[in-house]
């Protein structure tokens, strides 16, 4: 029951992977399938070159058919050559793209998003998702779909290379694939969990680390650097074990593919003895096709360890997903009408307002703030002084009552019109890594020298400004 969900799972993500990331390079995928195909078709011709070069190299016709027969191999060799590259070139290039857009969707996106959705997720597991669980699931598009289709494309000519020699021989050696597969099938679903439990230890590390940095000033003044050391240690030392267990799954792919694969070729080895003393086979066919069966097992060998990063590549995938399927709640109301100040009062009235926790900050209040007056809002803390200026930009919507700006409710305005008619000065202090211009610029594109020097001198900032290199 759950291997079936999990695989329905699989193939929904896939689908959305194809969906939205695969399908706009449809065209590049299929030029670098043509030259996986080209490399594929490469290593099957190889094998069978092995038939003439035991059969006549030594004969009467040596120095010729060596000549023609070193033409062949090296013209393959470099055939492979430059189709590897090709395609390798082609599917790095998507790889990359595939990151970016990504990235940029999920910026988008979190920009968008509710400010209570950003208390609730730490800063550190955001940013562990856009590069962490995104690299991972470039992996897997890119690399995966590499290995999977030139892998799959190579197995296939080496075994139309296997059956054209000797077909009894293929299917008496063939007993190995179908064990593999079971194999492959069941690591994968281990890695899967791993992977996924691995990559939610690394977002709570990067929040970890983002929560000591910012709060160095605390931690070295309350002299707490050895518990947030031991912090670190507890989350590191779970990565670690993660990342073991992880490893020893993927690595039991080596010791069955090399007994199997020793199996198979003892097999080939008794079997095509037999048929070369019955006269029904060739010493040359022989090789040919034990070349193709070991050329083949690369591919295979391969194929559990694409398995290991497909399943990494979901798990992130699966995140990334989730963080985009997360719909934000404050958004402007069909025909929304932009917000016309000309009178500048602010009423609350009979507000009512829960935090997402349950917590009641406010409980029919209600506010008049005429056109042109200051006033502060004291109150001891919780009182919901803070709340109150966070319901006015519609950083967060009101349960109940309504606030107007003039005399409109702002839920019947866009967010744009309403928050460019206020200005915000938050008690934490927040400089981007910018010039100071475009700090002081901030919120109001276009800003003129003259605007920007006087918001300098109004905040006593402009000596200090002027002294800075």
């Amino acid at each position: 029951m759950s291997s079936s969900k999990n695989s329905a799972r699989s193939s929904v993500l896939i689908a959305r992977l194809f969906r939205g990331y695969i399908r706009p390079h449809i065209k590049s995928f299929a030029t670098s399938f043509f030259f996986m195909t080209v490399a594929a078709a490469a290593t099957g011709l190889m094998a069978k070159t092995i038939e003439p070069i035991i059969n006549q190299l030594g004969k009467e016709q040596e120095t010729l058919f060596a000549l023609k027969l070193g033409g062949l191999v090296m013209g393959l060799f470099l055939a492979r050559g430059m189709a590897t590259y090709f395609h390798t070139v082609i599917m790095n290039r998507i790889g990359q793209r595939i990151i970016t857009d990504v990235q940029q969707q999920m910026d988008l996106h979190l920009l968008d998003a509710d400010l209570s959705f950003f208390h609730a997720n730490a800063s550190g597991l955001l940013i562990s998702r856009m590069t962490n669980d995104v690299t991972i699931m470039r992996a897997a598009v890119g690399e995966c779909m590499t290995n999977a289709f030139k892998g799959g494309l190579t197995l296939l000519f080496l075994i139309t290379v296997m059956f054209y020699q000797d077909w009894r021989l293929a299917l008496a050696a063939f007993f190995v694939f179908p064990v593999s597969a079971i194999f492959v099938a069941q690591v994968g679903k281990h890695m899967r969990r791993y992977s996924l439990r691995t990559q939610e230890e690394m977002g709570i590390f990067t929040s970890l680390l983002s929560q000591i940095f910012q709060g160095i000033r605390h931690v070295k003044g309350y002299g707490m650097e050895h518990h947030e050391h031991g912090r670190v240690k507890n989350v590191t030392e779970k990565i670690f074990k993660l990342a073991i267990k992880n490893y020893r799954v993927s690595a039991l792919s080596d010791p069955l593919m090399e007994l199997m694969s020793g199996l198979a070729i003892t097999t080939v080895i008794f079997y095509g003895n037999w048929r070369i003393e019955q006269g029904l086979t060739t010493t040359g066919a022989l090789f040919s096709f034990i070349t193709a069966f070991i050329l083949a097992f690369d591919p295979m060998r391969r194929a559990a360890k694409v398995n290991g990063q497909l399943q990494a590549g979901l798990a992130a995938a699966q995140r990334i997903f989730s963080l985009l399927d997360t719909k934000p709640s404050i958004v402007d109301r069909p025909n929304a009408a932009l917000l016309e100040v000309k009178d500048e009062s602010v009423d609350l009235d009979k507000v009512v307002f829960r935090y997402p926790d349950g917590t009641l900050a406010l409980d029919h209040v209600s506010i008049t703030v005429p056109h042109g007056k200051t006033i502060a809002i004291v109150g001891p803390s919780g009182a919901g002084k803070s709340t109150i200026i966070n319901l006015i930009p519609r950083f967060y919507d009101v349960e109940d009552g309504a606030i107007l700006i003039g005399g409109q409710d702002i839920r019947g305005v866009t967010l744009k019109s309403l928050r460019s008619k206020i200005a915000l000065v938050s008690q934490e202090t927040a400089l981007f890594d910018d010039s100071v211009r475009a700090n002081i610029s901030y919120g109001k594109e276009g800003s003129s020298e003259e605007e920007i020097t006087k918001a300098a001198e109004n905040a006593c900032a402009d000596d200090f400004i002027r002294l800075l290199p």
